[in-house]
């Protein structure tokens, strides 16, 4: 016998109006180059209606819309190995041998102009130069160093910089008279390890591995010093420039594993790759079109990984212990950089060496003695030294005017002890676009004229919040005076869209009302009776008389949505049984939300049961 259950569902639709408190979504920022992680192009992104475009740097041809590709021969991968200096071509999968027989290889450069491999061994305490194709003897290039970890080499000025963990010193001497040498930084270092340069704004970069590690900067000439890490940071090894894109890269071989990177300023940190597998002893990195090269002592080989994700692969694995690295590549060494020393040596009987550009006003380069020597009265020839017999070039040095500090009568010398004065008159100033121009501090000295400097400087685009400028004023004997204020940028922007079912008092906050420096009204008032659907304009006028304008809406929406049923009644001989939703629209919520009670899907009683559907808009 077969018996037959039907189960009979009368879905009744009612539409109700109910009210419920939500945020109204903004519309995309069209800005697509500017909010997509990872980046959409390899170095430049242009937005416009319906997507993008991608643009190369000169040196570089775009490959498959997005890739920039460095224009020239193969690049060569160039990397100590405790006992060799060896390239590979990663392309053509050969290696060669550039020079062998070392005693501790570790840092490792290039000179791509003459086409020379620079390296130091940190047994034998020396930096020695050979050729980039292994044909010459190794030349011993710099002595009497004791544990040379980091050197680096300035293509433009022609100088060689190099970290010494022993001395705890960062040096520098001349690439043709490696004779004329002087010591830049000796104070405050514990374990300096890695070094990196770029000479297109006179800055150079290292890291330290000491107690308190960090990543600092410095001028090439030794001054504008400034920490950029030394938070979250425990055992900071290689580290590299990348010219393309103004960023720092390093890796930080202790507890971190990681590979990150920051801005010149040290803004932006980002971590891209942390992994105690992927990176369990991270040494040497160097950075080359969308890639990092880095070399892991554990590992015992070359990783390479991309400088945007992290995605990774082991490029070179079977080697010693890899330790420096770079990429030997013309537009990793670029040309038209202007080389202010000149043909020359912009004057200076000794070193000429790139200064930190913090202005359009500061000195180009610096004329540098040996240690325990110092300038004459002209600025440019040390007491040891010979007059350089070539006319000094027009651009500013730094170094004591004629006249001025620095007097001989006899055998009688005048010395300046006495630091200057500095006054930065405000210790805040707030802005409410990112292009900051802010006044100078000013600043006196008893005997000299004066150089003041600050970082980042005047008309510098800053991030939004808090920045420190650090200013100093130097006399030409180098006393110093230093102050520095803060640089607040607002991000100055009107709430969301206020909705509600009546007209109502509504009460609105404008991000910045509270900041010192910026005043803001509003066409309306907040508290005012809104009748009526309302859009509210606010203007903001910053410490530098800075205008922006922000607007929202006040939406009165009294109308309920309009629920729409797809079928009254429904007969199903299971239990369980699921239907269509219904539908709705509303004048203001694009998308109302629709419930239903029982849900679809659920368990029905035999006979009729009535459902019961509501459709909620987006108003308060």
């Amino acid at each position: 016998m077969i018996m037959e259950k039907n189960w009979l569902i009368v879905l009744v639709l009612l539409s109700t109006a109910a009210f419920v408190a939500a945020s109204t979504t903004q519309a995309p920022d069209s800005d697509v180059c500017k909010h997509t992680s990872p980046k959409l192009c390899s170095q430049g992104c242009i937005s416009h209606d319906g997507g993008y475009d991608c643009y190369c740097q000169e040196g570089y041809t775009l490959i498959n819309h997005t890739y920039c590709r460095a224009i020239g021969p193969d690049p060569l991968i160039i990397f100590a190995d405790r006992y060799t200096v060896r390239g590979y071509d990663p392309l053509k999968n050969e290696y060669r041998t550039i020079v062998y027989g070392q005693t501790n290889a570790v840092a490792v450069d290039y000179d791509f102009r003459e086409k020379q491999v620079y390296w130091s061994d940190v047994v034998l305490d020396e930096i020695y130069r050979s050729n980039i194709n292994g044909t010459s003897s190794p030349e011993v290039v710099i002595t009497g160093a004791n544990i040379p970890d980091g050197l680096c080499i300035d293509w433009v000025y022609r100088n060689i910089y190099w970290t010494d963990t022993g001395t705890n010193r960062i040096e520098v001497a001349s690439l043709e008279d490696p004779s004329k040498r002087t010591i830049l930084i000796s104070d405050n270092l514990d374990e300096p390890r890695a070094i990196t340069i770029d000479p297109r704004i006179g800055y150079m970069f290292w890291s330290d591995w000491g107690q308190a590690p960090k990543i600092e900067r410095a001028g090439m000439n030794g001054m504008q010093r400034l920490t950029l890490v030394d938070t979250d940071i425990y055992w900071p090894n290689g580290l590299t420039t990348d010219l393309i894109s103004d960023l720092l890269f390093w890796v930080d071989g202790l507890t971190q594993h990681s590979l990150s990177s920051i801005d010149y300023n040290g803004q932006g940190r980002r971590t891209i790759l942390q992994s105690n597998s992927i990176l369990p002893h991270p040494f040497g990195i160097t950075v080359f079109e969308d890639y990092v090269y880095i070399t892991d002592w554990q590992i015992k080989g070359i990783i390479k990984a991309n400088k945007f994700n992290g995605n990774h692969t082991i490029l070179v694995d079977n080697l010693s212990r890899p330790t420096g690295i770079q990429i030997y590549h013309p537009q990793k060494q670029i040309n038209g950089i202007i080389n202010y020393c000149g043909g020359h040596n912009g004057g200076c009987s000794d070193l000429c060496v790139a200064a930190p550009h913090v202005s359009d006003n500061s000195a180009k380069y610096s004329c540098l003695c040996p240690t325990n020597s110092f300038l004459m009265q002209d600025g440019r020839t040390c007491d040891s030294s010979t007059i350089n017999p070539l006319t000094p070039p027009s651009v500013q040095t730094i170094g004591p005017p004629e006249d001025r500090l620095t007097t001989q009568t006899g055998t009688e010398i005048t010395i300046d002890k006495k630091d200057p004065l500095i006054n930065c008159s405000m210790d805040r100033v707030t802005s409410i676009i990112p292009l900051v121009n802010y006044i100078q501090p000013l600043a006196v000295d008893d005997l000299s004229e004066l150089t003041v400097d600050c970082f980042p400087v005047s008309g510098s685009m800053f991030a939004v919040g808090d920045t420190t400028v650090a200013c100093t004023a130097r006399d030409y004997v180098n006393n110093t005076a230093n102050c520095s204020f803060v640089v607040n940028v607002l991000n100055f922007a009107c709430p969301e869209d206020h909705a509600y079912n009546t007209p109502s008092y509504v009460y609105f906050d404008v991000i910045g009302t509270d900041d010192v420096g910026v005043d803001i009204t509003c066409d309306h008032l907040s508290g005012s009776l809104f009748n009526d659907t309302t859009l509210v304009s606010c203007v903001a006028t910053d410490t530098f008389d800075n205008n922006a304008v922000c607007n929202f809406q006040v939406i009165i929406d009294t109308e309920p949505p309009v629920i729409m049923c797809h079928e009254d009644k429904i007969i199903s001989t299971e239990p369980y049984v699921k239907y269509a939703k219904p539908t709705a629209t509303d004048n203001y919520s694009s998308n109302p939300t629709v419930s239903c009670h029982p849900e679809s899907g659920s368990g029905f009683q035999i006979g009729e049961t009535r459902v019961v559907c509501k459709a909620v808009d987006e108003v308060k």
